[in-house]
């Protein structure tokens, strides 16, 4: 089977294959795609037809002989010619699923049609939610009848019409149409992603597009991975598989990767508070006010910490013979350790001894003291979130006041830190990605 190229399912009715002189739905679909395969579905009294006459497939054939061209590989599904009810509509529901299904996993590259005008109205029913629940590379094609009215279901098969029909090769008005189903197929889907993009559970609206990806561009998926990776603080991973969307989705205009990574991994915070995960904001929020504390030292303080530090342990010895009046301060705050891992609180007090001996650190108080507040929250919420069983719900935060105050520090901290690096707009990077995944589909 070529590429691209169109495979007819066709249940039948008293149309088919021709009535009142003029081509059914079944073979006028067959005239103007020409598919190169053609499954026929019958009902157990349009099978008894076929038994006594052959008249559906000797139509496809003489039609074929008749436009000069290939007659189409013809199959007949076996499934439907005991149903002597064609009105049911639940049994033609899970049996057209299977059997399009079918169709479609057999031919993967190809235009499935389907005849969306043969049959009683609960075939038609059940093909038509068939079409929307499967989606993908199918049309429903629908055929105007001649005389732009009603069928009437009663079998009006006669050879003269055949032969009248089958003689005509000229001219014929093409009455099919596609069917509207496939867009409403795609517009409940669409609803969908953009529900999960609202709640910014990329991971969900990334396989919903995949599932579907005959259905939307390509271009929104990759946009989607885009979001999955960057969600996770695996933004450099997403910078190097679209890195068309690298600039624009930055939310720094200067080449810093220090700041880049704090604000990136401020911007998964504020993402878990949009989907109500407190816990997971907690846990987030030692990493990052470890961060800023380290960079404001390292860079703005000008202290190289990595003298004082191996295998991430402050080593005492070492800090004393880097700043003696640094070790002192440290161990009035609190005993200091031949060896203790680094921490906020010991980074802290590192910041506030360099404030308190060098005027020059004074303007950075206000950052140092947001640290201090939001290490407060952090010890109090944050233990509870990593070692014991709570609600995951704001209440987490009813000791220290509520979780808006505490977001409402760190993005101070961030902005007052970094306001010079930050594009206009930063905060919007995720909802700006959810705007262009929408436009896109």
């Amino acid at each position: 089977m070529g590429k691209n190229k169109y495979v007819f399912f066709s249940q039948l009715g008293f149309t088919d294959p021709v009535r009142d002189s003029s081509e059914g739905p079944m073979l006028h679909i067959i005239r103007k795609y020409a598919p190169e395969k053609v499954y026929l579905f019958m009902t157990q009294e349009v099978y008894n037809n076929h038994l006594k006459d052959n008249r559906y497939v000797s139509a496809i054939k003489r039609q074929a002989e008749n436009q000069n061209r290939d007659v189409p590989d013809i199959e007949m599904f076996d499934e439907g010619r005991d149903i002597d009810d064609p009105s049911d509509y639940d049994i033609f529901l899970d049996l057209f699923y299977m059997l399009v299904k079918r169709v479609m996993e057999t031919h993967p590259d190809s235009i499935i049609l389907v005849n969306a005008s043969s049959g009683t109205p609960q075939m038609l029913g059940a093909l038509c939610m068939v079409g929307i629940t499967l989606g993908g590379n199918i049309k429903m094609i629908q055929v105007k009848t001649p005389k732009k009215g009603a069928n009437y279901a009663i079998d009006k098969y006669s050879e003269e019409d055949a032969i009248e029909v089958y003689e005509n090769i000229g001219e014929v008005e093409d009455r099919c149409s596609e069917t509207k189903v496939n867009d409403f197929r795609k517009s409940i889907l669409s609803a969908k992603v953009k529900e999960l993009l609202d709640s910014y559970n990329y991971n969900a609206a990334l396989s919903l597009l995949k599932e579907n990806s005959k259905t939307f561009s390509n271009e929104a998926l990759r946009l989607a991975s885009f979001a999955v990776k960057k969600s996770i603080w695996d933004y450099k991973s997403a910078d190097t598989d679209l890195p068309e969307y690298a600039i624009r989705y930055c939310p720094i205009k200067t080449n810093e990767p220090r700041i880049r990574a704090i604000v990136e991994y401020y911007l998964t915070i504020r993402l878990e508070e949009s989907r109500k995960d407190f816990a997971n904001m907690v846990l987030k929020l030692s990493p990052i006010l470890t961060a800023i504390a380290t960079e404001i030292i390292i860079n703005k303080f000008g202290f190289d910490l990595e003298k004082v530090i191996e295998n991430e342990r402050l080593i005492r010895q070492k800090i004393y013979y880097t700043n003696k009046d640094l070790l002192d301060y440290i161990e009035r705050m609190g005993q200091l350790k031949s060896a203790d891992y680094v921490n906020l609180s010991y980074i802290i007090n590192m910041l506030k001894y360099f404030m308190e001996s060098d005027s020059r650190y004074s303007k950075y108080s206000e950052q140092v003291g947001y640290l201090e507040e939001l290490r407060e929250v952090e010890k109090d919420v944050r233990h509870k979130a990593a070692h014991k069983m709570v609600i995951n719900s704001e209440k987490m935060f009813e000791k220290v006041g509520s979780y808006k105050e505490f977001l409402a520090k760190l993005d101070r901290l961030v902005f007052l830190l970094y306001s010079d690096s930050l594009k206009e707009g930063w905060r919007n990077v995720y909802k700006d990605i959810n705007k262009e995944i929408i436009e896109l589909l």
